[in-house]
């Protein structure tokens, strides 16, 4: 009968070591796993956002340079409101209304 109560009291002595040596470890490098996960999604955000950003200074200093070449072009503002008009209608369709 002594054995029995020995017996749990080392399983109880296990489940205490076990907890201590392994499981608390296992847990807080799991923690630090996911902290590490989310910094690094955070950190891939901010680079697109990063990236988005220098596309748009792009294609703003690019239509900034379009628009300055097409106010210093020679000719007439008729020309160059007929021309823009010729580029415009490959972009956009207009439906023909019933007659």
């Amino acid at each position: 009968m002594r054995l029995l109560p020995a017996w749990l009291g080392r399983g109880r002595t296990w489940w205490w070591t076990f907890g201590l040596f392994i499981a608390a470890p296992a847990l807080a490098l799991a923690v630090l796993g996911l902290r590490a996960v989310r910094l690094e999604r955070i950190e891939r955000q901010q680079q697109l956002r990063e990236q988005q950003a220098q596309i748009a200074r792009l294609a703003d200093a690019a239509l900034s340079a379009a628009l300055a070449q097409i106010e210093t072009s020679d000719g007439s503002s008729a020309s160059r409101g007929a021309e823009f008009s010729r580029h415009l209608s490959d972009f956009i369709w207009v439906p023909s209304l019933p007659e």
